[in-house]
């Protein structure tokens, strides 16, 4: 027997119902309900989700969005685990997954996928069931509204704190920020004299030439004049770059 499509294999395992299921015809718009949901989507994403689903729920204009989310510690090679039903018809549609893959963005390692499933309800009116001939694939009057339903819903759900990943010795508490004392305005003013004046006297090695040093010895001393500095008075801060004097 040849295998079966994804599409298929959703049609038998998202049924109506468990016990009316095999009665009904696979072309009829499925839905899975709330108590078939979660034992359904471990047949379809594997045993390790179990215990590891969460449901979410979005909507964008007429469109409304609903299924499970699969944790972020579940991780695939690939996009096929996103499973995606609009009104009930299981579909493939490559801007709908990516809504999803965009959602749990850097949840999930480089290279590695998601999994996740997804219904659609979109208005009769504004959904074209006629554009693929197995009925795989539809067109949305508001593609972009049925973007935003699946990835707002999915990201409130994967915002909670239990989904993110957290590094190994991380602290729950922020630690306060170290404290600062500044001193009297003041004094950091003439701190800040003394070591201006410091820092302008000239280096120990150097040595002016023998006739600069020996008309210097025939000359008188030079009158000390009153640091400049000193005889200002500080008023404050400008743009906490500049000093204001008078």
């Amino acid at each position: 027997m040849a295998p079966r499509s994804k599409c298929a294999t959703c049609s038998g395992t998202f049924p109506p119902g468990a016990s009316s299921s095999r009665k009904r015809r696979r072309s009829k718009q499925l839905h899975a309900g709330a108590d078939v949901l979660p034992g359904r989507a471990e047949e379809a994403l594997g045993r390790e989700v179990r215990n590891r689903l969460v449901p979410f729920s979005g909507a964008s204009r007429s469109v409304r969005a609903h299924g499970l989310a699969v944790s972020p510690a579940v991780e695939y090679g690939s996009a096929r685990n996103v499973w995606l039903f609009v009104n009930g018809r299981a579909i493939r549609d490559r801007s709908l997954t990516h809504a999803v893959l965009r959602a749990y963005g850097e949840l999930m390692p480089h290279g590695r996928y998601p999994g996740a499933i997804v219904f659609l309800e979109v208005p009769p009116a504004e959904l074209d069931v006629n554009v693929h001939p197995a009925k795989a694939e539809v067109r949305f009057a508001d593609a972009k509204a049925a973007w935003d339903a699946i990835h707002s819903g999915l990201t409130h759900v994967l915002a909670r704190g239990e989904w993110m990943p957290r590094r190994q010795g991380a602290t729950e508490a922020v630690q306060p920020g170290r404290v600062y004392a500044l001193g009297d305005p003041v004094e950091r003013v003439a701190e800040a004299i003394e070591r201006y004046g410091s820092s302008r006297m000239p280096s120990t090695w150097w040595m002016p030439p023998a006739h600069v040093a020996a008309s210097r010895e025939t000359q008188p001393d030079l009158v000390v004049r009153p640091a400049y500095f000193r005889g200002l008075r500080y008023l404050g801060q400008l743009h906490r770059t500049y000093l204001v004097c008078e």
